[in-house]
């Protein structure tokens, strides 16, 4: 699924641009906006370089996965089961003030528009139901790594989905599109489960039949969503037509790589592959301690200039006047990488993200639940980094409202432990 979303971000754009000839004399070579030869070449030595070494990463841990979930045998604790109960209070708790959340992020993002509500939205609702509504993901995900039954899992999952489809109404794709790609995973990891437990099967032929012919439609209604949240909308004629404007429209990252390239000059000279990090510690927790800057919101010269978030910095070089309307590129693993340390942190640093691919897998054969949920977590949004920050899935598992989310829940079990084993025990 990682190689499904490099492709897609990274490659899409130059394979319908090459093979199809979409907008081809719309746009320079291989549909980038790069006229130099030796930008594509880098730009192409880079990918597959970066590939390469993913590969070489992940195998290093590939025999290890396999002699894991041949040895995984699930148990069904009370603790397990308490755990499971509690999460899923919790999930039906955070979907109520999740919607409520929705409803005024969507109301926002149509009277001012995607990229004003983007960069300046900020919720009405006292931050108590703010961060209860941000409880929705993890409780989610907690209940998944309890391993619960096809059967009870399906309405938890089906909610799940249209909570969070909701939010493409708001013109934000990716959030959806990733909830989509790690419950598929998911399903894989329980039918692993399923074929040495002797259980039923979470989907089988005909499932899998139903989700290629669906997935063309899906991508279609992604590509509609963005072709209207900017100010002007365009119309597909057909729904071929409007899978090769999706991944022309999502392979736009690759031109991050290519201005990381011609912009270098540019670009202020930072470590920006741990930027989020830098700047969290920096600003946010230094900061405050000390009364100083706590910190950036919204899109600013400031904040693109003296911050550490490549999507920052690289959209305002790109794109100075558009940037500060709250328009955004976004960023990308690879050219993190190659703007930090060359192409020696291309080589190294993808080896390293092969290896926590890997580690994701491997984790989701732990004993723990807390183990299996970090790893599903992570695994969601480090198959975004292609067009994301190189650390963003630490940045984005391990934040406040997630780590406070956990506590209530595994707190919540310890409390309630007695009262549901009698429970339990009664009838």
């Amino acid at each position: 699924m990682f190689n499904v979303t490099f492709f897609v971000f990274l490659m899409g754009r130059m394979v319908v641009s090459q093979l199809f000839h979409y907008k081809e004399d719309q746009f320079k070579l291989l549909g980038t906006y790069f006229t130099d030869q030796s930008t594509i070449i880098s730009i192409l030595t880079m990918m597959s370089l970066s590939l390469f070494c993913l590969f070489l990463g992940y195998a290093l841990l590939d025999r290890n996965i396999h002699r894991s979930f041949e040895n995984f045998v699930p148990t069904e604790t009370d603790c397990i089961k308490n755990i499971r109960l509690v999460s899923l209070i919790v999930f039906a708790i955070a979907i109520v003030f999740k919607l409520i959340y929705l409803a005024g992020a969507i109301q926002a993002s149509q009277s001012l528009g995607y990229y004003a509500y983007f960069s300046t939205f900020k919720s009405s609702l006292p931050g108590p139901m703010v961060l209860i509504s941000r409880m929705f993901p993890v409780a989610f995900f907690v209940y998944l790594a309890t391993l619960p039954a096809i059967k009870r899992a399906w309405i938890p999952i089906l909610a799940y989905l249209f909570v969070d489809g909701l939010s493409v109404l708001t013109g934000s794709r990716s959030d959806f599109m990733l909830d989509v790609l790690i419950l598929f995973i998911y399903f894989c990891y329980r039918n692993q489960i399923a074929e040495r437990t002797h259980t039923k099967k979470w989907f089988g032929k005909k499932t899998l039949v139903t989700g290629i012919i669906a997935a063309p439609v899906l991508l279609a209604l992604m590509n509609f969503v963005g072709n209207n949240r900017g100010s002007t909308s365009t119309s597909s004629s057909s729904v071929l037509d409007s899978l090769m404007s999706f991944f022309f429209s999502q392979g736009i990252s690759v031109n991050v790589i290519g201005y990381t390239i011609e912009k270098a000059k540019d670009i202020p000279d930072k470590i920006y592959t741990i930027g989020p990090l830098t700047e969290y510690v920096k600003f946010n927790i230094w900061g405050n301690l000390t009364g100083g800057h706590g910190g950036w919101s919204g899109q600013s010269v400031d904040r693109a200039l003296e911050g550490y978030q490549y999507s920052h910095t690289i959209s305002y070089v790109i794109m100075k006047d558009l940037y500060l309307k709250g328009v955004g590129y976004g960023s990308s693993f690879v050219a993190e990488l190659y703007h930090d340390f060359g192409y020696v942190g291309i080589i190294i640093g993808s080896m390293i993200i092969g290896l926590l691919i890997g580690y994701f897998t491997k984790m989701l054969t732990a004993k723990h639940i807390i183990v299996i949920a970090i790893a599903l977590i992570m695994a969601r949004m480090t198959l975004f980094i292609p067009r994301a920050s190189t650390i963003a899935f630490i940045i984005d598992t391990f934040s406040p409202a997630n780590i406070f989310t956990a506590i209530v829940i595994f707190a919540g079990e310890r409390v309630l432990r007695p009262y549901l084993i009698r429970k339990r025990k009664k009838s």
